[in-house]
């Protein structure tokens, strides 16, 4: 609903989901040309902790 308020105007809304054991993460985020106006409708797609964050290895 955050999308269809003017307090939220030209922001963009994404919904995450962790995965910590797994040392994963989900991201999804509103998507206007679907007019899904909600991420959490979204498509969402999976990273792996190690492919985002440099940790020195």
């Amino acid at each position: 609903m955050a999308s269809r308020t003017k307090q939220y105007d030209g922001i963009t809304e994404y919904s995450f989901i962790g995965y910590p054991d797994a040392m994963k993460f989900a991201l999804a985020k509103e998507d206007l040309e679907k007019k899904i106006l909600e991420a959490s409708y979204g498509t969402f797609v999976a990273y792996d902790f190690d492919e985002v964050f440099d940790r020195g290895r």
